[in-house]
């Protein structure tokens, strides 16, 4: 994950995003999809985007777009990534003004004094500390700061999103919902007496600083309003990497000489996997450890198989053996077959 974050930031950090990129990113295949999660109400054709938890709601840190399009509703469409590495993600977030694909970008420029500008006076970005991003019109960001101030005056010992937008989250998580414990991750909601409304979902990777652009079309028309979060090709080539160390269920045990001491693995055995756990049935041992010793259960942890694998590559060639299958590392540090398996342990 380190290694994503790193990259991924390199591209949230790019001059202008590659239409090829973008338009991949809403590409059905095995590990992307993209949805339409609601239709913006834009009256004037101008739009906002921000923090809908932490600076909309104040009318912070929420730019205005200095362009605008003709007046409407818009659809706004996700396009998901989905790995066993990061879980399902929000990789772009945009607003469709025409069905064309966009042939260049261009930056969101906004005139707004809060935040750090560029050479020409203007910034294409905002903060996000909440994890979560919108789009909205100008007056509907205004209702809905009127609304928030309201509904926390009138619910003290409530949080927003928690006790308010938490349900609204869940009822649009649908098949999504991959996890008992995830709340779901876009909404199209309106405020409350009102026709205005707002689309809003998870921001990628959660908080940072994230840039708006422009897509425009063949025939020079605005044809997008598209933040990138992340760039799923990452991911695919994280997800590949990840797949030629093991393919299975995720952990496994070791002893503390391994995972507190940090010594290599000297012997490695595949037990019947525990259903108490996704066990992968590995148990490494740095070698040397005795009867007393693994007789303390206070001297055996469960720990990821990518972890292990992380410091001791040597033992890759092998996670795939059997069932009763053990090694040991021999002098040369290569790992042999314990064809006495029955009396090693």
């Amino acid at each position: 994950m380190k290694k994503i974050l790193t990259q991924n930031y390199k591209y949230l950090n790019m001059h202008l995003p590659d239409p090829l990129v973008i338009n991949a990113q809403f590409a059905e295949t095995d590990t992307r999809s993209c949805i339409t999660a609601g239709m913006l109400n834009i009256p004037d054709g101008k739009i906002v985007v921000g923090d809908p938890l932490e600076y909309l709601c104040h009318n912070d840190f929420c730019p205005v777009m200095i362009k605008s399009v003709k007046g409407g509703k818009y659809p706004v469409e996700l396009a998901y990534t989905e790995s066993s590495i990061a879980g399902i993600r929000v990789s772009t977030a945009r607003v469709k003004f025409n069905p064309k694909p966009a042939v260049r970008y261009e930056p969101a420029l906004a005139d707004f004094c809060g935040l750090p500008k560029d050479s020409d006076g203007f910034f294409d970005g905002f903060p996000v500390y909440r994890g979560m991003i919108a789009f909205i019109s100008p007056q509907g960001a205004e209702k809905y700061g009127e609304f928030v101030r309201k509904w926390r005056s009138e619910n003290k010992d409530k949080k927003l999103y928690d006790d308010y937008f938490v349900p609204i989250f869940m009822k649009n998580a649908g098949e999504l919902a991959y996890d008992e414990d995830w709340n779901g991750d876009f909404a199209d909601w309106t405020i409350p007496d009102t026709d205005l409304n707002m689309v809003m979902a998870v921001s990628g990777f959660g908080n940072g600083f994230y840039r708006s652009f422009w897509g425009v079309d063949r025939d020079g028309e605005i044809c997008e309003l598209t933040v990138p979060l992340i760039n799923s090709d990452i991911i695919d080539n994280a997800e590949t990497e990840h797949l030629k160390i093991w393919d299975g269920a995720e952990y496994c045990i070791v002893t503390d000489r391994i995972a507190a001491d940090g010594c290599k693995v000297g012997y490695m055995y595949r037990d019947i996997p525990s259903e108490t756990f996704n066990d992968s049935g590995w148990r490494f041992y740095e070698g040397n450890e005795n009867n007393i010793y693994m007789r303390d259960f206070n001297n055996i942890k469960i720990m990821s198989i990518y972890d292990v694998a992380e410091k001791n590559p040597e033992i890759i060639p092998f996670l795939h053996m059997d069932t009763e299958s053990a090694l040991y590392r021999n002098e040369n540090g290569k790992f042999e077959i314990d064809v006495n398996l029955l009396n090693s342990w």
